[in-house]
């Protein structure tokens, strides 16, 4: 009771019993901070096999109260976990002392245990993030030994992890002696700074695989570098593309380049952003580079022909054009005929964001066409004079009808006729019939 009293003026909260069972009762329990107990009661618990003090890192401390008598069983008390012991009878002084120094050790094993624990937590997370990350991550110490591989490395080189530790990064990677000539690594030791690089390795078969490497510095907490952490992606997929789109957009623009139909692709403002030289050509401009930056909406080329109304249907309301004639003015007195077709650019979400338009000259087939009708309505003038001079033998109807033929509709390009008749015995020539304005 006296030493109860001490502490609950010393402000701590305090729960006594002399009943070992109600104390075992108590110590399961867990919710006290410290335990004092008398070298009597320890000892009747002990008889019976029970363990006053849990195992493990963060047990309750546990102070013995002892007399000189019971030296054997005290020293058995410290052996199974006791923090400390306090001779009978209790100095006051010394039991605050003893007090302090269990309960601040405890605290400090308590978050020690923690701070294990989280730490513990958090190198479980870091493992998994980097063994759950798609491309290589190894960290290498001063001497360029592998410290630390992730598990994408490790198992795109089939190797355990035994097995590379420790090992030359220039031993595991490139199966060399010696460091490399260029080593991109003791630069960043050297200057602290990250580079990035690329490299070209020989896979099974002779192919060749890309590697694209990031190494930065890893400091300590005096800023001292001790270590470098690479980044090491595999790109040889993307290489490959790259490498296939690039000889595609060669190829097309080849194709486009050659072609000798105009093409051209504008912005949702109209504003030309691509030609090729058939276009150029076409509207009569030094080069394609000349050509954009034009605006096919504001144009007066454009307007003259009412072109600027139809782009701003395919810009507006993606409504495709297909025009078979354009006449635009004449050129040093050449005339030309164009067709064109022009359809929607559109995004990733479909949105509209250009047109693409081909330009071509129609001139020498609508000449053609021309002059195909034109033989269509000679032939078919001929015919018709052919049926109806059959059908009379007047010798008047037959002029009527010869004249009508060469000056009806567009006929044969006349708009008046008169026929000629040459008298021989006179020698002279006697007009017989006229027709036109």
């Amino acid at each position: 009771h006296r030493i109860k009293q001490i502490l609950k003026e010393e402000e701590f909260s305090v729960w006594t019993s002399n009943d070992p069972g109600e104390i075992l009762r108590i110590i399961e329990s867990g919710n006290f901070d410290l335990l004092i107990l008398d070298i009597k009661i320890y000892a009747q618990i002990a008889s019976q096999d029970l363990t006053v003090v849990k195992s493990g890192e963060c047990a309750v401390p546990l102070i013995i109260l002892t007399t000189d008598d019971d030296f054997a069983l005290t020293i058995d008390a410290i052996k199974e976990g006791a923090a400390d012991f306090l001779d009978k009878p209790v100095k006051v002084k010394r039991l605050l002392i003893t007090i302090r120094n269990a309960l601040l050790h405890y605290s400090k094993l308590k978050q020690l245990r923690h701070d294990q624990e989280e730490l513990a937590y958090v190198k479980e997370l870091y493992e998994r993030i980097i063994n759950g990350i798609d491309y290589g991550i190894i960290v290498l110490d001063q001497n360029l030994r592998i410290e630390s591989i992730n598990q994408h490395l490790r198992q795109k080189h089939k190797k355990n992890t035994k097995t590379i530790i420790g090992k030359y990064c220039y031993q595991f990677f490139y199966h060399r002696s010696t460091i490399c000539n260029a080593c991109r690594v003791r630069e960043v030791f050297v200057e602290g700074k990250p580079v990035k690089y690329n490299l070209v390795n020989k896979a099974v078969g002779g192919l060749n695989y890309h590697l694209e490497v990031e190494a930065f510095p890893l400091r300590d907490a005096r800023g001292k570098i001790t270590r470098v952490v690479q980044l090491i992606k595999d790109v040889t997929e993307r290489v490959h593309l790259e490498r296939e789109l690039r000889l595609k957009k060669e190829y097309l623009e080849n194709l486009v380049s050659h072609t000798p139909v105009g093409i051209i692709t504008t912005d949702r403002e109209g504003f030309i952003r691509t030609a090729n030289p058939a276009f150029a050509k076409l509207v009569s401009v030094k080069s394609p580079q000349d050509a954009i930056g034009l605006n096919v909406l504001q144009s007066e080329e454009s307007k003259a022909v009412g072109l600027d109304q139809e782009f701003r249907k395919v810009l507006t309301d993606g409504t495709p054009i297909e025009i078979e004639a354009i006449h635009p003015p004449p050129q040093l007195g050449i005339k030309l005929i164009f067709s064109l077709t022009a359809v929607p650019l559109r995004g990733v979400e479909g949105e509209i964001t250009g047109l693409i338009a081909t330009l071509t000259d129609a001139t020498q087939k609508w000449q053609l066409e021309e002059s195909y009708r034109k033989r269509i309505t000679e032939l078919s003038i001929f015919k018709d004079i052919g049926d109806l001079l059959q059908s009379t033998i007047e010798l008047s109807d037959i002029y009527a009808i010869a004249l009508i033929g060469v000056t009806a509709g567009r006929g044969l390009g006349f708009n008046r006729a008169f026929l000629l008749r040459y008298n021989r015995n006179k020698n002279m020539l006697i007009g017989e019939m006229a027709i036109g304005p």
